[in-house]
Order: structure tokens, then C-alpha cells, then sequence
């Protein structure tokens, strides 16, 4: 995401890339991690209606080349 969003700098229309960790969703693959923690959030309601929200409020100047939680957050690299 970071290489890319460096080689989307010099396209001619601008383009914002970020990578999103949805945070732990009702899923087969979530399942065994979900016993220890809070319940998680359903995928199509929850998640969806967040990573939709999200999509909606980037900005390029802000966010692009970064890695964030479905909430906005910075995460590290």
C-alpha cells in the first residue's frame, strides 16, 4: 500500500490508497479468537456500515499511504 500509494503520486488523477483492518468481525476465521475477547461485530451491518463511513470521509492530504483501524486511527506499520 505504501509503494503504491507513492506510484499514485505521479498519476495524473489523484487517487487516495489506505489499507483497513475492519477490527475482529463475526467470521469462520474469527471464531476461535473471539472466545477471550468482547463480542465482535457483525460483518454486513456493523463493519460494512463503518468501512462504507470511512471511505467516505478520506482525504488524500490526510490519509494517503496509511494503514487504519475502520474507526479512522492511524495504525503503525
Amino acid at each position: 500500500v505504501k509503494n503504491l500509494a507513492i506510484e499514485a503520486g505521479r498519476w495524473r488523477n489523484q487517487a487516495t490508497l489506505v489499507a483497513v483492518h475492519p477490527g475482529t468481525t463475526t467470521t469462520a476465521l474469527s471464531k476461535p479468537f473471539t472466545r477471550r475477547r468482547k463480542q465482535p461485530v457483525s460483518p454486513a451491518s456493523e463493519t460494512g456500515a463503518r468501512l462504507y463511513s470511512l471511505l467516505q470521509s478520506l482525504q488524500a492530504e490526510d490519509h494517503h499511504g496509511r494503514f487504519l483501524t475502520s474507526h479512522g486511527e492511524a495504525l503503525p506499520w
